[in-house]
């Protein structure tokens, strides 16, 4: 559990700007997109809060100008040297305080120890705030259970009644110096702990503190700290960024390798194609050679066989017949050669 004060208008400081006590109460009440951003981005659906005491979630807003109200008449006193002077209280004035009490597992009704440590949340704080006390309401959209503890007083300063606050602001009006005035703000924390786990923790098996307690370090350690770990995250993202660039690379080369091989073979199919084609030509070439031979032969032969009945004709008229079958006897018909084929 923790405790927390906000103003009209939230402060700036080292770390930015603090939300202002309606930024507040908004994300409380799950008011529009603004105030519920974080949950969807967690891919949470934002439900109303669950109304446990004081006034109704329906009201706070009425509740919360009223409370505005009260603070622009607040009148504050200011010394200055011998003199007192009366001042409108100031909007970065904090006049809402909320306390943020969580259990470490869901909002489960089904869980009695959550139904318990709620239960009994709400009585320590009914208890500790007092009148102070305007309502305790319930969050059960994300994962954890937790509950907002929202008080006030009249619009007046609230800071100085938190326990760690108001500690120290005692010491140091008992004149003690702001590293003192530190150590008791420490201190009261601590006590307001030992009063919760007291009251609430020790009853539902909650520990006082966690099992290993991270140890405390000084603002430069933890920038110091910080900017190494950025360092090494960005030291990772770089060397990921190097092995994916490596990769792509290599991915490039390997396609461009598989690109000229295809084209290494296309040229190859494309020559052997050019010597088929030619030895084509050479071949049909040699065909049409062997087929004007054979023409010529076949020719050459039917002009030898008309002189041959030319000269038979003939020479029957001045030849008798045993000297013309003589004569013509090695000429006698032979079984013709076949004729080379194309």
């Amino acid at each position: 559990m923790h405790e927390e004060c906000y103003a009209r208008r939230g402060s700036r400081n080292a770390r930015g700007r603090k939300p202002s006590a309606r930024d507040i109460i908004g994300e409380l009440l799950r008011l529009g997109p603004r105030y519920v951003q974080h949950l969807v981005d967690q891919g949470i659906e934002p439900q109303p809060p669950r109304h446990l005491h004081g006034v109704h979630p329906g009201d706070l807003i009425a509740w919360w100008e009223e409370l505005e109200r009260q603070a622009r008449e607040v009148v504050e006193e200011r010394v200055y040297g011998d003199e007192v002077r009366l001042y409108r209280q100031r909007e970065t004035t904090t006049i809402l305080g909320v306390a943020v009490a969580s259990y470490p597992g869901p909002p489960s009704e089904q869980d009695p120890l959550y139904v318990r440590w709620r239960e009994l949340t709400v009585a320590w704080a009914a208890e500790h705030y007092g009148e102070r006390l305007a309502g305790v309401y319930e969050h059960t959209d994300e994962r954890h259970g937790h509950l907002h503890v929202v008080f006030a007083d009249q619009g007046r300063q609230v800071k100085h009644s938190l326990a760690g606050h108001g500690a120290a602001l005692r010491a140091l009006q008992n004149g003690s110096v702001k590293a003192d005035a530190k150590l008791r703000l420490i201190e009261a924390n601590k006590a307001l702990q030992d009063e919760y786990h007291e009251a609430v923790g020790r009853h539902v098996g909650l520990g006082r503190v966690g099992p290993a307690p991270s140890q405390r370090r000084s603002r430069s350690v933890q920038l110091r700290q910080r900017l190494k770990a950025e360092l090494e995250q960005t030291a990772g993202s770089l060397n990921a960024m190097q092995e994916a660039m490596r990769r792509a690379i290599e991915a490039v080369d390997e396609r461009e390798r598989r690109a000229q091989q295809a084209e290494a073979r296309a040229e190859s199919a494309e020559t052997r194609a050019q010597q088929a084609e030619e030895r084509a030509r050479a071949a049909e070439a040699r065909a049409e050679v062997a087929h004007a031979a054979a023409k010529r032969w076949r020719m050459a032969m039917e002009w030898t066989s008309q002189q041959i009945a030319e000269m038979r004709s003939a020479s029957k008229e001045v030849l008798d017949p045993a000297a013309h079958e003589l004569l013509f006897a090695r000429f006698s018909p032979t079984p013709a050669k076949s004729e080379p084929k194309n």
